[in-house]
């Protein structure tokens, strides 16, 4: 007998300040920065015969610099509706992104719903289903392919 296995996943909509934000990336601006955060992606995925439900977070990156990005270091705030924080992470990514383009990242971050603990899983889904959840994303290390790195 064989089984079938089924991961369904649902994109949320994007809010209208997640809309903002991949406006803002699509304009030709002079950043503050070389590199910068252009947009975030939520999903949720559905629980599965052998997975747990979960919520999903793809960040985009844009590279203004003329140098190749390889890593950066970043500070990941998550808020509510009422601006209240869900999830302050710093992460690390190691990525490439060419000069001048803009790069989204083939690596996501999730939170489950397990047995063990799953509070942030419980705190995100809502505001992640109706399309509520910020994100802030501040680069605070930046390393180049030639091996300098920036810090911001």
């Amino acid at each position: 007998m064989r089984r079938l296995t089924c991961f369904d996943s649902i994109e949320v909509p994007p809010s209208s300040a997640h809309e903002a934000a991949a406006s803002a990336a699509e304009q030709p601006l002079k950043p503050s920065q070389p590199v910068t955060f252009s947009l975030g992606r939520f999903a949720v995925d559905n629980e599965g015969f052998t997975t747990f439900a979960r919520v999903r977070f793809t960040p985009t990156f844009a590279n203004f610099s003329n140098k190749e990005v390889v890593a950066l270091t970043f500070n990941l705030r998550i808020t509510n509706a009422f601006g209240q924080d869900i999830i302050v992470a710093k992460k690390d990514l190691d990525i490439i992104i060419p000069a001048g383009k803009i790069i989204q990242s083939p690596k996501y971050y999730f939170w489950e719903k397990n047995p063990v603990n799953s509070n942030d899983f419980d705190a995100l889904i809502g505001p992640v289903s109706t399309g509520r959840a910020i994100a802030n994303v501040q680069i605070e290390r930046v390393a180049f392919s030639d091996g300098t790195i920036e810090n911001y």
